[in-house]
């Protein structure tokens, strides 16, 4: 989703810290903060815009093995991980995504 909105021009990359653009602003993107931390979150409306969904047709799910790949690490320990954050969390069938991991997008 970060690379649907990078190449719609929602948001940019200024220095180490990602913005939000006019046009993110009028899709509903808005900056929030805590402390020294801040963060982009968008409406749910924006998984149905179809000129995000028409820039990358292509794009697949991430796994929790290409996850374990780009972060070098066992991909046994992504979920554990994942967990930690409170993104996830097992299931009598699995790991099913908390109301905190549907939440996220990305932080800046």
């Amino acid at each position: 989703m970060l690379e649907r909105l990078l190449r719609s021009n929602c948001i940019d990359r200024v220095d180490d810290q990602w913005v939000l653009t006019e046009k993110g602003i009028e899709k509903g993107g808005q900056v929030k903060s805590r402390g020294d931390r801040q963060w982009i979150t968008w409406p749910t409306s924006v998984m149905d815009d179809s000129e995000l969904k028409e820039n990358n047709i292509n794009e697949k799910y991430l796994s929790t093995t290409k996850l374990a790949g780009e972060f070098e690490v066992s991909r046994f320990r992504i979920n554990p991980i994942l967990s930690e954050l409170g993104w996830i969390e097992k299931d009598r069938k699995g790991w099913v995504t908390t109301k905190l991991g549907k939440s996220l997008v990305f932080y800046c």
